[in-house]
């Protein structure tokens, strides 16, 4: 089953992991891995293929 995520989801779960790798503690990695976890199952629990459309019509 593929689901979409969008650029701008992506570029701020890449933002949390560099700033996890760049992190001084471990309790700040794993704050900022188990948000991205969260996110992605988020995205996963959604509908495949919605987008906002009324009548047919792309809003």
């Amino acid at each position: 089953m593929s689901h979409i995520i969008h650029s701008d989801t992506l570029r701020y779960l890449l933002e949390i992991g560099m700033k996890a790798l760049k992190g001084d503690s471990n309790d700040a990695e794993h704050d900022a891995l188990y948000l991205i976890v969260e996110m992605l199952e988020t995205v996963q629990a959604q509908p495949k293929g919605q987008s906002k459309r009324k009548n047919g019509k792309r809003l």
